[in-house]
């Protein structure tokens, strides 16, 4: 079974001919064209999982076609190679979406390790997101069948991690005993999430903790902004790879998406003093002073954001546990930020 459909465009014949060959020996479903108008095509019509391109075509450069690409199909990884090798055509790939530049004569085995990562980081994605939505329908019409075919996959997820050693074998003792499929995932989120939920409440606070005293301490406003981003970025790649995601750069940049989408869609993005009165009560935010009212705000946004990842990567629907809440994690920020505004009695 192929890993992944892959579109080449190159007017250099041996050069569509050494891809071909090296990415069907690795497994891939390979397309070879010439010209930028067949690439164009495809891709319009839904094809392909990754596309390699020259930039100089014989009908279209690619740096024209790349933000149309881009446009219909954001995601779709682009790697871009040229014998220009220069600087500013390097820059110029990463303006126009471009996800690697690769000058030639380029690494073939780099070339393929770069495929390999990324589709198998976007693949590993796709499969949580698709247990998910297949989890969410049959706890709906209890069928059996497919919850033993869900807790099959989940396991396989799962094998990999250690913490779940237990919650492997409880689950694979007790699963043949349950009649109703609703039940069987009720079991397995149990089992298999209770942990995973425990150790992402963790790290979400941790990195609110984090943020809201840097960004208090933090004499400029542009810190603020890199180190929240910062942090962001490496809180849901965390809770990705605690849920069995491990996306590659390509994965990071859609799940990003997905989790921006999703905060916009549950309203999460509201940032204002409201904000903190409404999870801590009133008249709380008006005992911090300025600058760490706003640590304790921007902490507050970052543990909206990994409550939003966890719902964006977690395999399974909320059902039998607790979805974890904004005011728990608010509760501890409050606490280290009045332990940070308290007077020094030592001494």
């Amino acid at each position: 079974m192929p890993a992944g459909s892959i579109l080449v465009a190159d007017d250099d014949t041996a050069i569509r001919t050494v891809l071909n060959q090296a990415l069907s020996r690795a497994g891939y479903e390979v397309r070879l064209t010439g010209n930028a108008a067949t690439l164009w095509r495809w891709v319009s019509q839904g094809e392909g999982d990754l596309v390699i391109t020259d930039v100089v075509m014989p009908d279209e450069n690619a740096f024209d076609l790349l933000p149309r690409i881009k446009k219909i199909r954001p995601n779709l990884p682009v790697i871009v190679m040229s014998a220009q090798n220069t600087f500013m055509t390097a820059i110029r790939a990463s303006e126009r979406g471009a996800y690697e530049y690769l000058p030639k004569p380029f690494d073939l085995k780099e070339l393929i390790a770069i495929v390999g990562r990324e589709l198998i980081g976007l693949a590993r994605l796709a499969t949580i997101e698709k247990l998910h939505a297949r989890a969410e329908a049959t706890l709906a019409s209890d069928d059996r069948a497919e919850a033993q075919a869900i807790v099959r996959d989940l396991l396989k997820i799962a094998h990999g991690n250690p913490r779940l050693a237990h919650a492997r074998g409880m689950l694979q003792s007790h699963a043949g005993d349950i009649i109703d499929g609703a039940d069987m995932l009720r079991l397995a989120e149990r089992e298999l999430m209770n942990p995973l939920d425990q150790e992402a409440r963790r790290l979400i606070s941790l990195a609110a903790q984090r943020v809201s005293i840097v960004t208090a301490v933090s004499p400029r406003a542009v810190v603020d902004v890199l180190f929240v981003f910062a942090a962001a970025v490496r809180l849901i790649r965390q809770l990705a790879r605690l849920y069995g995601g491990r996306p590659g750069a390509l994965g990071m940049i859609k799940l990003t998406r997905q989790v921006i989408a999703h905060l916009a869609i549950t309203g999460g993005l509201a940032a204002s003093d409201s904000l903190i009165q409404q999870v801590l009560g009133h008249g709380l935010a008006a005992k911090l002073s300025s600058r760490l009212g706003e640590g304790l705000l921007n902490g507050l946004l970052t543990a909206r954001l990994g409550l939003a990842a966890i719902d964006v990567t977690r395999p399974l629907p909320f059902t039998a546990l607790p979805r974890p809440a904004l005011s728990d994690l608010a509760t501890d920020l409050l606490r280290k930020r009045e332990e940070a505004e308290a007077p020094d009695v030592k001494g």
